[in-house]
């Protein structure tokens, strides 16, 4: 019969009766045989322990401590710490070049050599102290602060510590350590010699892949992970939380898949406002890190649940990134001065030393239908003559000094924008007699500048690569600056000066950044443009500027992309194109007609209608309580020209920044991309403390801050009219583009300083074949939700890097699991919450085929819920634990039955769409599949669930239940007998209401979960079953007339439990019977050693006793937990009866 086994530890104690010797662990001779001390009367008779059925229970490795010689139960962790070999515990995999699993599959327990994969653990502790930093489990990877899992005693905690490849960021005051923590000191805490029962479970190092259990009860204190205490509206900023332990002054919250940049304002509360200038500029408010669209820009994330009940949870935001690009470890600084950006107009030139203005310039001269003329005059292709161009602001209101600032002192590149001239209606440029185009974009170099003349060293390019495109911006133009000494009459053209947009512009293109620092310099994209940050810091944040560049050019960003060359002409000119230049008049007359210039309309440009929720504009941002992705202010509004010719070049203050004047020495750092998919696989930002992991798992991470992070979608352009007499109008509203020419899909990012070593991108893998994060040079934000990456060596106790940190504690019944739900590439997964879940709602859906990873939630191919048992496993949604008892595969919902809310000590709660949903597999519970009444002795489930051991304890809302074996998905106990005697099984189920908990009826549907227990409580009243369990003394001695009997019993360190006695003096009366001293059957509670003992006053042949173990009401507490006689057992150290027998004659001898 199972429940009658040999005890496991009895072979260790055998002495010479033993039939071969004990392999003591801890023994230096193989050979060992253990003797009962015999030097003293101390011996003592207490309940055995029970063992843990770890093949049953689907434990990957176990010790049960069946061998030890020094210590009755278990081991005594002074005595020897107990190594673990972490392949066994299937907690490390085996290959390293590619990742294992796949969306169609359930990968094996990890995708890399050494990488460590989800776990679990459980085990019996009896501390004799709480030593500050002495550690039960350890461990370790290569390094001391990274790649490790403990569970220590650490300030009045029991403390479950993660630490992920990156470790703890050393720039932050913040720990960047993930842990769980059960108070010692109070609550039920751990109280010394005794037993206490310890489970944890770790998927990764967020707060919600994270979880301890003591004596069944879930820890609650997870630093990271709160919930609210007051209702957050959509546009309310204060956020009210239960505690912000664990949240960096500043950070990200996660509700559902809302992100709230915030700032810790207390104990209890966040608060949530953007701040678009100053220290914090671009940091803060709700719906963060979204993509935004439309006129006026509104922020996409507003199709988000952002209105959050009472009791939602709140978590830390982190990420693991993979990194898209190289990133350069490059710094650079301005040379000199920048100025904001500016359009100049040319109105004269310095040829060959000489300055010339209007009629003095260069003749532009084409061929007409009467000879060449003069159309105008400014400056043509030929030849080197060209030394300078002579300046004037274009924008009113800024001065020459100012726009002349927007180029670099000490030289760059600029471009001269002018309209393209063309011939005819079939629209072929316009030449001038030389064969060079009128018009056009020319890109030039210039060596710096004086007063407002730009002196120029290269044209035609100035041998970029670029520009040779395109036909507009290839080579050298002519260009007509001033046409009031055409050889015309056409009143139109000559009026030409006087029309902003007829004028030549000329607009800086290039950035000097001089020599850079690193390894790596300013990346050059290969196709499409980079990105570079002009940093500002501290007060000066908000005048941070991105520029777009297409070449690194002689320690110059260039932007010099045709396409945008082109924009930028257009908008320098108001939209005009050019047409026929006009004829001269005839020969010798001035009948003949002028062919005109064709002007097109003037250009309007309307702005979209809002949107119903759209955030305040950018200007409006510092006092929202809504995020917006860019950071300060505009500074160009009064300057309608400038405005608009940036706004299409996408040159300066480009992806969430704005153009701004920087003085010389400011840091440029380049801008590196990311991948981005949703939440869950990463969205950077202001502020983040980030570490750089590479491919490598064994080497150390590199810290760094992000300082502006974007997501390109869209982007407003501008645009102005001519007002006449050189003045432009702005025109009123924007309009958005769609972002192009780069790689829009990823996500770009800067940091506050360089890095301090460069990074290469790795290869993902496919959909098919992914890769773990852990085998790829990413960007990690604690918590990343990485587990440890190679993990070499653990140990049951002490430090598994050096001697001491040895708890003084005996451990017992360790058990070792698996991950039990899919995972990808060794990536552990989780399902995610489809539709919000309130408080009392007993459905919920996840979503369809989602499998959330550390890289972003994946559609699987194959059945995602295989995994899990049909009808009954225990789930964890944010900080509450919670059951199912069936699932529909096609829909995903999850019914839930009436008692399977907030339980082993957590809350019910409500959960918002986008919260993880993990799998407790090393926690097994099943469902009541039918009511059961208070005395039945079976209890039939739906279905058997995976992990229950041939025998055990299960807990029914408040009761404590023994079962002793199961067939076809029933848990039975034996029955107590109809009569005393009878031994027919028909009376009440003997194990119901253990450990003193009261024997109740539950209805269908009521989930049974797998409890844990140190000794059996198989004592029953009026019972008689081999399943019982008590210790039996019995004397013989005839027609003994038994005066008393006493003993001594050994308290329990808790109140509950108590030792008592059944004595039987007649051997007819059944054991099963109503205790009466008539019928030769009396109970007795107390052993009276120090009275008079307790009478029997019987004479009798023989009498039994039988001495067992009962819990009295409160040795269980399912409501706090506090009460902790249920893990003791009271010892029987004296055992005493005195008797007279009569004298007898043995033999006679008659004589």
């Amino acid at each position: 019969v199972s429940s009658l086994r040999w005890p496991s530890r009895t072979r260790a104690h055998l002495g010479p009766y033993d039939t071969q010797p004990t392999l003591d662990p801890l023994g230096d001779d193989a050979n060992v045989y253990a003797f009962a001390q015999r030097d003293n009367e101390d011996g003592w008779a207490q309940l055995a322990a029970a063992r843990e059925e770890d093949s049953a229970r689907k434990a990957s490795y176990a010790l049960h401590f069946d061998d030890e010689t020094k210590e009755l139960e278990g081991r005594y962790l002074p005595d020897g710490t107990a190594p673990l070999d972490l392949a066994k515990l299937g907690w490390t995999g085996a290959a390293t070049a590619t990742g294992g699993g796949s969306t169609g599959s359930t990968s094996s327990a990890a995708g890399s050599a050494g990488l460590m994969s989800g776990m679990a653990c459980s085990l019996w502790v009896k501390p004799r102290e709480l030593e500050e930093g002495a550690r039960l489990l350890d461990v370790t990877g290569a390094y001391k602060d990274s790649d490790r899992l403990s569970l220590l005693f650490e300030g009045g905690n029991l403390v479950l510590r993660v630490l992920d490849g990156a470790g703890d960021h050393p720039e932050s005051t913040f720990k960047e350590w993930a842990e769980v923590r059960h108070p010692l000191g109070e609550g039920p805490g751990l109280p010394l010699d005794t037993w206490s029962h310890v489970q944890l479970a770790v998927e990764g190092s967020r707060p919600d892949q994270m979880a301890l259990w003591v004596d069944g009860r879930r820890a609650d204190v997870t630093p990271g992970l709160t919930r609210l205490t007051g209702a957050l509206a959509d546009n309310s900023d204060t956020i009210a939380v239960e505690s912000t332990e664990g949240f960096p002054d500043k950070c990200v919250l996660r509700i559902g898949d809302e992100l709230i940049e915030a700032h810790k304002t207390g104990p209890k509360s966040f608060r949530a406002r953007f701040e678009s200038t100053g220290v914090n500029a671009g940091f803060g408010g709700r719906i963060a890190r979204e993509m935004f669209q439309g006129v006026p820009e509104a922020n996409m994330g507003l199709f988000k649940p952002i209105n959050h009940p009472v009791g939602s949870t709140v978590q830390l935001y982190g990420y693991s990134l993979p990194v898209f690009s190289n990133v350069s470890n490059a710094a650079s600084a301005l040379q000199e001065e920048l100025g904001m950006f500016a359009v100049a107009r040319i109105v004269g030139v310095i040829l060959n030393g000489s300055e010339r203005k209007e009629s003095g310039m260069e003749p532009i001269k084409i061929q007409g239908t009467y000879g060449a003329f003069d159309i105008g005059h400014g400056f043509d292709g030929k030849n080197d003559e060209l030394e300078g161009l002579l300046l004037a602001s274009t924008d009113p209101g800024r001065s020459p000094e100012d726009t002349m600032k927007a180029f670099s002192p000490s030289g760059g590149y600029a471009a001269i924008l002018s309209i393209t001239w063309t011939n005819g209606q079939g629209g072929e440029r316009a030449t001038d007699i030389n064969g060079t185009r009128i018009g056009g974009v020319e890109v030039v170099r210039y060596s710096g500048f004086e007063g407002t003349t730009l002196k120029l060293i290269a044209r035609g390019g100035a041998g970029l690569t670029k520009p040779k495109a395109h036909a507009d911006t290839a080579d050298r133009g002519a260009f007509i600056v001033y046409y009031g000494g055409a050889q015309t009459s056409d009143a139109v053209w000559l009026a030409h000066d006087q029309e902003l947009d007829h004028q030549v512009m000329v607009i800086p293109i290039s950035i000097p950044i001089g020599r850079t620092s690193g390894v790596s310099g300013f990346e050059v994209p290969p196709s499409g443009s980079g990105f570079a940050q002009i940093t500002r810091s501290g007060g000066d944040s908000h005048l941070t500027e991105w520029v777009r560049y297409d070449e690194v050019s002689d320690e110059f960003l260039v932007r010099d992309d045709p396409s945008a060359l082109l924009d930028a002409n257009t908008a320098a000119h108001a939209g005009q194109t050019g047409d026929d230049p006009p004829d001269p008049r005839p020969p010798g007359g001035s009948g003949g007609s002028a062919m005109m210039f064709a002007e097109p309309p003037p250009l309007v440009v309307t702005a979209p209608t809002p949107s119903a929720r759209a955030p305040a504009a950018p200007a409006a941002q510092g006092g929202s309580s809504y995020w917006f992705y860019a950071m300060g202010h505009a500074e160009d509004e009064d300057f309608p020209v400038a405005r608009a010719v940036n706004s299409q070049f996408q040159f300066r203050g480009v992806l969430g920044t704005y153009a701004h004047a920087h003085p010389r020495g400011t840091l440029v750092l380049p801008v590196f991309k990311t991948r981005t998919a949703d939440e869950t696989s990463g969205m950077p930002g202001r502020f983040d403390h980030v570490m750089f992991m590479s491919e490598f798992p064994d080497e150390p991470g590199f810290p760094a801050v992000v300082h502006h992070a974007h997501h390109p979608f869209e982007y407003l352009t501008y645009a102005w009219q001519d007002g006449g007499t050189l003045t432009p109008v702005a025109v009123a509203g924007a309009v958005n583009l769609q972002q192009r020419g780069f790689q829009t899909s990823l996500m770009h990012v800067a940091l506050d300083d360089r890095l301090a070593v460069p990074f290469a991108s790795t290869p993902m893998g496919s959909s098919t074949a992914p890769l773990d994060n852990r085998v790829l040079a990413r960007m990690a934000l604690f918590p990343s939700g990485e587990l440890p990456r190679v993990v070499q060596k653990g140990v049951l106790g002490g430090d598994a890097f050096a001697r001491g940190s040895v708890p003084s504690a005996t451990v017992d019944e360790a058990l070792f699991f698996p991950s039990f739900f899919t995972s990808i590439a060794s990536m552990p997964g989780q399902l995610v919450v489809g539709q919000d879940l309130g408080e009392g709602d007993k459905t919920f859906t996840a979503g369809k085929d989602v499998l959330r990873t550390i890289q972003g939630d994946w559609v699987a191919k194959s059945n995602l819920l295989a995994s899990l048992p049909k009808h009954g496993g225990l789930l964890r949604i944010g900080d509450e634990l919670l059951c199912y008892d069936g699932y529909d595969e096609t829909s995903f919902v999850f019914t839930l039955p009436p008692a399977g809310r907030g339980l082993l000590g957590t809350k019910e709660q409500p959960h918002r769409q986008g919260e993880g949903i993990s799998f407790i597999g090393a926690l097994p519970l099943g469902i009541l599949g039918a009511n059961v009444g208070a005395d039945d002795a079976l209890l039939p489930l739906l279905e058997l669930p995976p992990g229950f051991p041939s025998q055990g304890t299960v807990r029914i809302e408040d009761e404590l239940v023994h079962y002793t074996r199961h067939d076809s998905g029933i848990l039975e106990m034996p029955r107590a007998s109809s009569e005393p005697g009878e031994m027919d099984r028909k009376g009440p189920g003997l194990f119901r209401g253990r450990f003193g908990t009261q024997r109740a009826a539950h209805v269908s549907g009521t989930p049974v979960i797998l409890f844990p227990f140190r000794y059996w409580d198989r004592w029953s009243e009026l019972a008689d079953a081999p399943e019982m369990t008590y210790y039996e003394l019995s004397l013989d001695q005839p027609d003994a007339y038994w005066k008393r009997v006493f003993w001594k019993a050994g308290e329990a360190g808790h109140p509950g439990p108590e030792l008592g006695v059944l004595q039987r003096t007649n051997p007819e009366t059944p054991w099963d019977a109503a205790p009466d001293d008539k019928i030769g059957l009396t109970q007795l509670r107390y052993g009276k050693l120090d009275a008079d003992g307790n009478p029997i006053g019987v004479q009798s042949d023989r009498v039994e006793w039988r001495v067992f173990v009962r819990h009295l009401p409160g040795s269980f507490d399912a409501l706090e937990g506090l009460a902790h006689g249920w893990k003791e057992s009271p010892r029987l150290e004296l055992f005493g009866v005195e008797y007279m027998g009569p004298g007898r004659t043995l033999a006679r001898a008659d004589r």
